[in-house]
């Protein structure tokens, strides 16, 4: 019997039964109702999509009352590469049925050409790892249409690309909800889009250069889904963006995508630009965007499409993280630690600073990066730490410059002697001193503009030791756990500093609170106010 998680969710069983109290009875006695929603139980917690195989096997009651109320068990028949498909599909009444074709051997690809020909019976299809001769046959027989199919996912990661052609599922499949390519290129896309009316999950990921979709085409196709939920949309190279010779303008009334809550993007800003512009998420909630290295990163339209987005206009903490990978400027929400997370995929340090520091100023609408209260530097790499050597001072006053209101600056101890060291050299050689309001401002010049560097900062964080470090779940002083789930508030343990001096809007005559950082003795030299 073939185990796996269930694709898809089911609806928790409702309570319909009345209660009896006769004494003790045996099971045989209950009544169907009872029985049905003992069986709606027992299915709902079970991990295997053909849970209800033992249960048909009891007796001929359990058999007549599970096959009656097929819809209410959601009842399905998995077919696999080991599935004797023409015998069992007789065996059994004409439920739904899903085909995991994953790994499958060239030996047993009749098993599943059979679970495919029964087209108006199969509601998934998934298919991922499979060799080239099979993604034929699979293609081959998916030219009819599948009238009951709502969950489709494909994966490759071979370097031969599978090609869906045009005639796929004959270019309509309005049944369909959920829908993932991973690495498939797929010319008739559009075509098909434009048809799933009721699609809830959209992920097109390792999206190769020969199956681009232009961001105007691709907006279109969003109109037509007004239940979209979830939108992914990742590009396998910085080769797909927009030709700027067939750039087309912008409509004047933007697309509204209604349901749509979460929207993910990996590619170039350009890409991104030309599509927020196109269209209106007015609950979203999740934003995640990765881009690609590039020199300058101007995005208007995206600043402005997180501007007239409700949900992701409420935070007032931001995280930086810098990894292996890339680095990210995340604002989380509280209660999920979801919400908006912008981020570079670059793995030079230097790189990943100076890119952030055009995020935040670019892409991040004025007023929103502004009113960050609480700001964490965190470094999250698995790899042996990159040198810092590279890193100009300057580019940790340029990332740092647009947030004005951070009251609370939170390092890691990879950070903390960098940071420390352009804060003192910014207060002491390369800023200027003015009196605003009986207080000194310390500027700094980028250019020919003086802009002033974190003048609400009154607390200095710095990361505790690792044994002291918490996390939900119990998981203390663990640093390698992988399992364990972190975030950089509880990374640091408080502690007690005196401040020798003070920076804007920090009291001279207070203790400030900073947090102890092991194996290094820093004294917060700041400059005084008056």
């Amino acid at each position: 019997m073939p185990l796996r998680w269930r694709s898809y969710t089911r609806r928790r069983p409702a309570t319909t039964a009345k209660s009896h109290h006769s004494g003790q009875v045996t099971i045989n006695t209950l009544p169907d109702e009872v029985l049905l929603e003992i069986f709606d139980f027992f299915l709902y917690g079970s991990k295997c999509i053909e849970g209800w195989h033992p249960l048909v096997h009891v007796s001929r009651k359990w058999r007549n009352i599970i096959f009656g109320s097929p819809r209410r068990l959601s009842l399905h028949i998995c077919c696999t590469a080991r599935t004797r498909v023409k015998e069992n599909l007789h065996i059994w009444p004409a439920l739904p049925i899903i085909i995991d074709g994953s790994y499958c051997p060239s030996s047993s690809v009749d098993n599943i050409v059979a679970a495919l020909g029964r087209n108006d019976r199969v509601c998934e299809v998934m298919f991922g790892h499979t060799s080239s001769s099979l993604w034929e046959i699979v293609l081959g027989a998916m030219q009819v249409p599948f009238l009951e199919l709502t969950r489709l996912h494909f994966e490759s990661k071979d370097e031969t690309v599978p090609v869906v052609p045009d005639s796929f599922l004959s270019g309509s499949a309005p049944p369909l909800r959920s829908l993932t390519l991973d690495g498939i290129l797929f010319p008739g896309l559009s075509k098909l889009l434009l048809s799933t009316t009721d699609l809830v999950d959209l992920s097109l990921s390792n999206i190769p250069h020969s199956g681009y979709i232009a961001p105007q085409e691709m907006a279109t196709c969003l109109s037509a889904l007004t239940r979209l939920k979830s939108l992914s949309l990742n590009f396998q190279s910085p080769r797909s963006r927009p030709d700027p010779g067939s750039w087309w303008p912008h409509p004047a009334a933007r697309s509204v995508l209604p349901a749509l809550t979460e929207l993910r993007f990996t590619g170039v800003s350009e890409y991104l630009e030309d599509l927020v512009a196109r269209i209106d998420a007015p609950i979203l909630h999740v934003l995640d965007i990765r881009f690609f290295l590039q020199l300058i990163f101007d995005t208007p339209q995206l600043s402005q499409f997180i501007n007239r987005t409700p949900q992701l206009n409420t935070h007032d903490e931001a995280q930086v993280v810098f990894s292996d990978s890339g680095a990210s400027v995340s604002l989380p929400r509280t209660f999920d630690h979801k919400g908006l997370e912008l981020g570079i995929s670059c793995r030079q340090i230097d790189w990943q600073l100076s890119s952030l520091a055009q995020v935040c100023s670019s892409c991040f609408p004025q007023a929103l990066i502004s009113a960050v209260e609480h700001l964490y530097i965190v470094e999250r790499r698995v790899s042996p730490h990159h040198t810092e050597d590279d890193i100009e001072n300057s580019q940790w006053l340029e990332l740092f410059h647009p947030f004005t209101a951070v009251r609370n600056l939170y390092l890691s101890k990879e950070f903390a002697p960098r940071v420390i060291t352009a804060l003192q050299e910014f207060v002491g050689d390369r800023a200027t001193c003015v009196l605003a309001e009986g207080r000194v401002i310390h500027m700094l010049f980028v250019g020919d503009r003086a802009t002033c560097v974190l003048p609400a900062l009154q607390l200095l964080h710095l990361e505790a030791p690792p044994m002291l470090w918490t996390s939900p779940g119990d998981h203390r002083g663990d640093r390698s756990c992988a399992t364990a789930p972190q975030t950089p508030v509880n990374r640091f343990q408080m502690g007690q500093c005196t401040a020798y001096s003070g920076w804007p809007g920090i009291d001279i005559s207070v203790s400030i609170q900073i947090f102890r950082i092991v194996h290094l003795t820093l004294i917060v030299w700041l400059a005084p106010g008056i």
